[in-house]
């Protein structure tokens, strides 16, 4: 382990890099939950109102929103390595334990925990990486799309893994799955590299700091948040109901739903691994591009229904919003005052986490207002990422004038 200093170190071991990108099994893990949803509800039902059982399956998701609040005062006092692994610890104690008793209200604790912890996890771990290569944009862009296809293929992974010992060993045997962590902890503890706190950053960082006094919610922020919040929100929708609409549109059933989203997230995973090049090369005009993707996705979805339909729909959608998620964290750095960047990129995670929280009941209160399904949903998100689209247009005609005047 390197000395302590007060200087930011500038680049990581390779073990280092892959114990950042394993901490994905935290903030992925309720894929180990999902296929033992139905289980949970049979179990307990009867003994447990129905928002203990709705809160297993969803609360962690909200408990993801306030941890990088709490991660920003955090970083301020303690080393980012010190916060990942007091956060992957809570995670892992938790996990395994997520069933130690038969009850759904302890169930529900463990996790809010598991939630809490893992919404830290990824906003601890994205400053990280921004903190340590904020002087090599190229490499910075490569490691953040490269942390999303990480994330993504985690999810993937999990979930597969837990409905195999699922229906082979029960429902209870999915949290055996978390022992995985021990490893990952033990990988975190001895290849992340130790950064000084925030409140002792180093004095370039402190000097650039005070020629440039900002507000941390200045209008680039709010846009970026309200753009992030959007997209979230409107492919989380899609994603997290793919079996809802399925059904809705009598295209198959629960089988088929899962390959399109086995084919959505094959798709980002290889999205992130070009995201580097995408920003190199449209840098402030990327959001065009997964604008567009998003439009066409919902176009798609709103004129036609049949599986292939649906299938190229998801593609389309995937390939815009993988790459929003790793813009969004590379981009905020740019328009927060430099000593703010991590409260930044905890700000863009719990805009993820409330994305995909209220996506589902998104669509309940469109329903409440006269949209009759899903499939009466998507003109609108599409309107609306066209409206995001043409703003982008002109934003990225603005900069571009600026940069050469």
């Amino acid at each position: 382990m390197k000395e302590k200093t007060n200087e930011i170190p500038e680049k990581m071991s390779i073990f280092g890099i892959i114990a950042v990108f394993l901490v994905n099994f935290g903030y992925m893990s309720d894929m180990v939950i999902v296929p033992a949803i139905g289980n949970i509800y049979g179990q307990f039902a009867g003994t447990a109102p129905m928002p203990v059982l709705n809160f297993i399956l969803t609360g962690s998701q909200f408990m993801a929103v306030f941890s990088p609040l709490v991660a920003i005062a955090l970083m301020r006092h303690f080393s980012k390595k010190h916060v990942m692994i007091g956060f992957f610890t809570l995670f892992t104690i938790c996990s395994i334990c997520g069933c130690l008793v038969l009850n759904a209200y302890y169930i529900a604790l463990m996790r809010a925990f598991v939630g809490f912890a893992g919404g830290g996890l990824c906003s601890v771990a994205m400053a990280l990486i921004v903190e340590i290569y904020r002087n090599n944009p190229k490499t910075c862009a490569n490691l953040t799309g490269y942390f999303k296809s990480a994330m993504t293929l985690t999810g993937a992974l999990l979930s597969f893994i837990a409905g195999f010992v699922c229906d082979a060993f029960g429902w209870t045997s999915v949290f055996k799955i978390y022992w995985f962590a021990v490893p990952i902890l033990i990988m975190l503890i001895f290849c992340l590299p130790w950064t000084p706190p925030e409140k002792i950053s180093s004095k370039e960082l402190k000097k650039t700091a005070a020629e440039k006094k900002e507000s941390l919610w200045n209008r680039h922020v709010i846009a970026q948040l309200a753009s992030f919040l959007f997209i979230n929100l409107s492919f989380c929708l899609f994603c997290y109901s793919i079996h809802v609409y399925v059904l809705e549109t009598n295209l198959g059933d629960s089988a088929f739903a899962g390959t399109v989203t086995a084919v959505g997230n094959c798709c980002s995973v290889l999205m992130g691994l070009v995201f580097g090049v995408l920003y190199r090369k449209f840098k402030r005009g990327t959001p065009i591009y997964f604008y567009a993707c998003l439009i066409v996705c919902f176009v798609m979805l709103s004129i036609v229904v049949n599986k292939a339909w649906l299938i190229a729909a998801m593609i389309f959608g995937a390939m815009g919003y993988g790459p929003s998620i790793a813009y969004h964290y590379m981009a905020i750095k740019d328009v927060v005052p430099v000593t703010r960047i991590s409260t930044g990129i905890a700000l863009v995670t719990a805009v993820m986490g409330l994305g995909a929280a209220l996506s589902s009941f998104a669509l309940t209160f469109l329903e409440f207002l006269g949209f009759p399904g899903m499939v009466s949903v998507f003109p609108l998100y599409a309107g609306i990422a066209a409206a995001g689209c043409v703003i982008s247009i002109i934003l990225t005609i603005r900069s571009k004038k600026t940069e050469s005047a």
